[in-house]
C-alpha cells in the first residue's frame, strides 16, 4: 500500500500529470448512480462527456454514434411562499419569493472512443515484452471466475472490460504478451470483486483503484517489474486523496485477492509444466517406437536382400 500511494504521489508531481489535469478539468465527475448506468451499459468506456464537453476540448462526436443515457441536472426556478422574519417587526411573516430548484431528466454522454478530432493527453503507453506465464494467468482466471477470457477489437483506450450483465471478461487484441497478462489480471480482479456494483456501494474510482493495485502486485511477483510505469499513472487519473484513503482500508482486500491470484497462476504453472513432461515422455516413447520399427524394418530388408541374392546363385 505504501509504494503505491508513493508512486502515485511522485506521478502527481510530474509535468505530464499537470498537462493532463489541464484538460481534465474539463470533465466531470459523475455521482454514483450516473457512474453505475454508464458501467452497465458501456463497461468499456474510458472518458465520458456530454456532446458540448467534447467541443469545448476539439473533438466531434462521430455521426450515429449511440450515447450512453444518464439522468442530467436540470436547475428551473419557482417561485414559492417562504416564511421569513421581519427585521423591524420580528415577526414571522410569510413572502413569495424566486427560488432555484433541480430535477433530472434523461439525457446522452458519449465516451472517447465515440469522438474523433484533436488529441487528448494520455498518461501511460501501452506495456511491451513476451510474459512466459500468460497461459496460466488465462487459466486461472478462468478457474476462478467461470468466465472464458474473449479477445475484441476494442475501439478507444480500454484495454479490456469486465461486463458484470453479460459475464464476459474482454481482452483487446493484439496487445503485447505482457499487457494481455496485465489486462486479464486486472479484469479478472473487477470480475472476482465488483460483480454487483450497486450492492457493494462502491464507486468506479475504487473498484479500478483496487483492480489495478491487485494487477500490480501480481504483475511484479511474477517479475514484471516495469509495470509500475504503466500503473502508477493509471492509479493517478482515478485515484483522488478520498481513494488514496480509502486504498488504507483496501489492503485487506488486494492482498487477499492478490494472493488468491497469485496461488492459482502458480498452480496452473505447475499443471503446465507436468502436462509438458507427461507429452515429452509420451513423445520420447513414440520417437522410440518409431526407431525400433526402422531399426527392425532395415533388417528385415536386409534378411530379404541376402535370401534374394542366395536364390539367384543357386539358380
Amino acid at each position: 500500500s505504501l509504494k503505491i500511494e508513493d508512486g502515485i504521489k511522485k506521478f502527481r508531481d510530474s509535468e505530464l500529470f499537470k498537462n493532463y489535469l489541464k484538460v481534465m478539468s474539463k470533465f466531470h465527475k459523475y455521482s454514483f448512480n450516473n457512474s453505475l448506468l454508464i458501467y452497465i451499459q458501456r463497461p468499456d468506456s474510458q472518458l465520458v462527456a456530454g456532446y458540448s464537453t467534447w467541443k469545448k476540448v476539439g473533438r466531434q462526436v462521430k455521426k450515429g454514434s449511440k450515447g450512453i443515457r444518464i439522468f442530467l441536472p436540470t436547475p428551473y426556478k419557482t417561485k414559492e411562499q417562504v416564511e421569513r422574519i421581519n427585521p423591524v417587526t420580528k415577526v414571522k411573516e410569510k413572502t413569495e419569493e424566486e427560488v432555484t430548484r433541480m430535477s433530472f431528466k434523461l439525457g446522452s454522454v458519449f465516451d472517447i472512443s465515440d469522438t474523433e478530432g484533436k488529441e487528448i493527453p494520455r498518461l501511460c503507453s501501452e506495456l511491451q515484452g513476451n510474459a512466459e506465464q500468460l497461459a496460466a494467468v488465462i487459466k486461472a482466471s478462468e478457474d476462478l471466475t467461470g468466465i472464458k477470457i474473449e479477445y475484441e477489437d476494442i475501439k478507444g483506450g480500454a484495454k479490456g472490460y469486465f461486463d458484470p450483465k453479460n459475464k464476459r471478461v474482454v481482452v483487446k487484441e493484439n496487445l503485447s504478451e505482457k499487457h494481455q497478462m496485465h489486462t486479464v489480471i486486472h479484469e479478472t480482479a473487477h470480475a472476482m470483486l465488483h460483480g454487483n456494483m450497486k450492492n457493494d456501494g462502491i464507486s468506479r474510482e475504487m473498484a479500478e483503484t483496487q483492480a489495478e493495485a491487485i494487477s500490480l502486485v501480481c504483475c511484479e511477483y511474477f517479475g514484471l517489474d516495469d509495470v509500475s510505469e504503466y500503473s502508477f499513472p493509471y492509479l493517478s487519473s482515478w485515484a483522488n486523496d478520498s481513494e488514496l484513503s480509502d486504498l488504507k482500508k483496501s489492503l485487506q482486500i488486494i492482498q487477499e485477492t492478490s494472493m488468491a491470484m497469485i496461488d492459482k497462476i502458480e498452480e496452473k504453472i505447475k499443471e503446465m509444466e507436468h502436462d509438458s513432461i507427461k507429452k515429452d515422455t509420451k513423445e520420447d516413447r513414440l520417437d522410440n517406437i518409431i526407431e525400433l520399427a526402422k531399426m527392425k524394418s532395415e533388417d528385415f530388408n536386409k534378411g530379404m536382400s541376402v535370401k534374394d541374392k542366395k536364390v539367384e546363385i543357386e539358380r
